[in-house]
């Protein structure tokens, strides 16, 4: 007679623990890898890229507010350990305000003199930088001034909110588009003419006749704002 036991052990025989019935036991494996397309204040629009707990913030953007920060942030919290984000463009901001423009003005060559540039980023106080040229065209006047503002910028191409680019004729003051952007973020640059009682020579007022401005829609791939 055949041995039939739930425990075989080392005894000749047959192990058998009967029939268990898991037709209404789900048997798909667990997510690892998840896909969430949505809008959010910070992220790549041209590439998907990965966001994990650690990362959700600084990736994303903080906004307990928007629905699909949540979804991201409820799919980590449920255990997976990342997710790929496509972030696509919130249509009411980007018809707007994110419209970059270009100032462009010829090289000028200037006498040596105590200078000065009235200027005023969106809707913040208006500020003027000053400098003594000793020699210098108005080129190297805006590159110095473009190094020590306090917002993003870049120059000779270089990565910011604003560029200076001086390497052509005319020279230009061109804001950055949404082609390749980290986050949405528009900004102004005015150039105001100096006021009655402003003493030195007046770089707006010189070079182009009256207060100009420049709009950029967003910092080019740049993470650390």
């Amino acid at each position: 007679m055949t041995l039939i036991t739930t425990q075989l052990g080392d005894a000749v025989g047959v192990q058998y623990a009967g029939v268990r019935d898991l037709s209404e036991v789900s048997s798909s494996p667990r997510l690892t890898v998840g896909v969430m397309v949505g809008k959010f204040k910070r992220g790549k629009f041209y590439q998907p890229f990965e966001v994990t707990s650690q990362s959700l913030r600084a990736r994303l953007g903080y906004q307990p507010n928007n629905l699909d920060y949540m979804a991201v942030q409820d799919a980590l919290d449920a255990g997976m350990p990342s997710l790929w984000v496509m972030r696509v463009p919130d249509v009411s901001g980007i018809g707007l305000d994110c419209a970059p423009t270009t100032l462009s003005f010829p090289p000028t060559t200037i006498p040596n003199a105590e200078f000065r540039i009235y200027y005023s980023v969106d809707d913040g106080p208006v500020e003027f930088w000053e400098y003594n040229l000793e020699v210098f065209d108005m080129d190297y006047l805006f590159e110095r001034f473009f190094e020590t503002l306090d917002f993003v910028v870049g120059g000779g191409g270089g990565l910011g909110h604003f560029q200076f680019i001086s390497q052509f004729t005319p020279s230009q003051i061109s804001g950055a588009g949404a082609s390749s952007v980290e986050e949405l973020n528009p900004r102004t640059l005015t150039l105001h003419l100096a006021p009655p009682e402003n003493t030195a020579v007046d770089v707006i007022e010189l070079v182009f006749g009256t207060s100009v401005s420049v709009h950029s829609c967003a910092v080019v791939n740049f993470l650390g704002i």
